[in-house]
């Protein structure tokens, strides 16, 4: 359901054994975009198994037979699956490189409306962590860069540069995540004064969960420091573009039975924390030690290395502005709220 200017996006809950009993129903909107995470996610592993072959179109449909067998429940377990992957595979590398989650920003970043956004977290401004940029490249291929959007009037943007030995990242990579703070269902749906201190949101900064749980990319400089979660600068296409990364909720599972549980040592990377704590009648469902959003390529992102003439102190970061893509997604505002701003087009049209 819509929400006061705040983009509509699906929502994942956490897959423990007893998750069931808490299950949401999903409408046809999600259901459709669970199943296209789904084919994106399972194309990529396919194209990191079989040494960057894509899968053919034979394969796909076989996939996507199976895909509409599936109910809405065990869909969402599968995308929660694939997603965590990639995630402990990102936390990993992020830990290995000794990338310091808790250092302190080195400048302040403004928003199109003249808001402080909190930080530039990108690695090349941070001198203290620039040391674990050349080994997060060389494992993860790529990093994000915050620069002036290619949108005219809409202030900062987020790219992605690559190494320049890749010059492909593969359709269904988690590019990216959504720092800040969580506001919890049973706040944001029991009080409309809590909803409203959260507003005006100018920049759109909120995004809320089909569980009607809250992110808030303002906080950004409240959490744990990440260099891959900076989706709060991610802009809306202009008419002549297209979104090519697509944003899904997931949760950081947590089992009481310690089966299925994110890893103590990686949650120090999660860019969220709670608003206010999850209380013990309201928030029942405790199968997730934290909520996000993450954001998914929906198409293969194409460097052409041969045209790189600028790069950075590593010989091997590809940092040609010319050469970065910028990351855009579909923010599916309601039309039908007043107020919408001119640069908005309903995409789906």
């Amino acid at each position: 359901m819509p929400r006061i200017f705040i983009p509509r996006h699906v929502t994942t809950r956490s897959m423990s054994s007893f998750k069931k009993w808490f299950k949401i129903a999903l409408g046809p909107r999600d259901i459709a975009d669970y199943q296209r995470a789904s084919q994106l996610l399972f194309q990529y592993d396919y194209y990191k198994d079989n040494n960057h072959i894509h899968a053919s179109d034979d394969i796909l449909n076989d996939y996507n037979s199976l895909l509409l067998k599936q109910d809405g429940f065990d869909l969402q377990a599968n995308v929660q699956e694939l997603i965590l992957k990639q995630i402990i595979k990102m936390f990993t590398m992020l830990d290995t490189s000794g990338y310091n989650p808790n250092l302190l920003p080195l400048k302040k970043l403004q928003s199109k409306s003249g808001k402080v956004l909190g930080i530039d977290e990108t690695l090349k401004d941070n001198a203290i962590n620039k040391s674990a940029e050349k080994y997060l490249l060389n494992n993860m291929g790529y990093i994000l860069r915050c620069k002036k959007s290619n949108i005219p009037n809409a202030g900062y943007g987020l790219f992605v540069n690559n190494s320049q030995n890749i010059n492909i990242i593969p359709k269904g990579t988690v590019i990216a995540l959504m720092p800040g703070l969580v506001h919890l269902a049973e706040y944001t749906t029991k009080s409309k004064e809590y909803i409203l201190s959260l507003l005006p949101d100018n920049d759109f900064h909120l995004m809320s969960r089909y569980d009607r749980i809250i992110i808030d990319g303002r906080t950004s400089n409240l959490t744990a420091k990440n260099p891959y979660a900076l989706a709060h600068l991610i802009n809306h296409p202009m008419k002549n573009m297209k979104p090519n990364i697509m944003s899904l909720p997931f949760d950081f599972p947590q089992d009481p039975f310690g089966y299925n549980t994110f890893p103590e040592e990686l949650r120090k990377f999660i860019p969220n924390k709670y608003n206010k704590p999850p209380t013990f009648f309201g928030s029942n469902d405790r199968s997730a030690c934290m909520q996000t959003f993450v954001f998914i390529t929906l198409n293969d992102l194409i460097f052409n290395n041969n045209n790189t003439t600028t790069t950075t102190n590593n010989d091997d970061i590809n940092d040609d502005d010319n050469n970065s893509i910028e990351l855009l997604m579909d923010y599916r505002l309601d039309n039908n709220l007043k107020g919408i701003p001119d640069w908005y087009y309903d995409i789906e049209k």
